[in-house]
């Protein structure tokens, strides 16, 4: 009986709750997913960069000074 009721409610109410959730839903599980996997490749390729080139030149300098 109450999920009847429910059912009835949300059947009402899904004309603005439901469209809000669904699109909310999707965008939220669908981009993150498929940007994340393409920003994780660009981004891992910049760090390593800038922190090789600290570490040599950390290593030059312990050289030049040694």
């Amino acid at each position: 009986m109450t999920a009847g009721a429910y059912r009835v409610v949300m059947d009402s109410n899904s004309v603005s709750p439901m469209p809000e959730l669904a699109p909310i839903a999707e965008f939220d599980k669908t981009p993150p997913s498929p940007p994340n996997e393409e920003t994780a490749v660009p981004m891992d390729d910049l760090p390593p960069p800038p922190t090789a080139t600290v570490q040599e030149e950390k290593e030059k300098e312990a050289q030049e000074e040694a």
